[in-house]
């Protein structure tokens, strides 16, 4: 049986709101996973809701300034490793910065379905 934990945490760039499915062995898992650039938190947030809406549980990338580059890093990649699909979101212009771009190729590496957001067509 899998527990759904909602939380909200606020810090001072962004509000962030994680649904994230606990397994029984610990491992925080969620179906979807948000990654892209956090000049974008709207975007970030309308994704997450969007699938969430779905019925999934997510997990999003978030503003952390206190904690260390190599920790973030790896934090973002056990995300990637324990999610079903990643939805990558990109700069207005379309593109993606170099660290959204280095998750996306391990995504697929490890044979992750990633979608590029493109806003809610509704």
């Amino acid at each position: 049986m899998h527990l759904i934990d909602v939380r909200c945490s606020c810090d001072t760039r962004m509000h962030v709101m994680n649904c994230i499915r606990y397994e029984k062995d610990g491992i925080k898992m969620s179906d979807v996973y948000i990654i892209g650039t956090l000049s974008r938190p709207d975007a970030i947030k309308e994704a997450a809701l969007y699938y969430l809406n779905l019925g999934y549980s997510v997990a999003m990338v978030r503003s952390c300034p206190n904690m260390e580059k190599e920790n973030l890093i790896i934090e973002c990649f056990n995300k990637i490793d324990n999610c079903m699909f990643v939805v990558a979101v990109p700069h207005e212009d379309g593109e993606y910065g170099d660290g959204t771009q280095y998750e996306i190729v391990y995504a697929k590496k490890i044979k992750k379905h990633v979608v590029k957001w493109i806003g809610n067509q509704n």
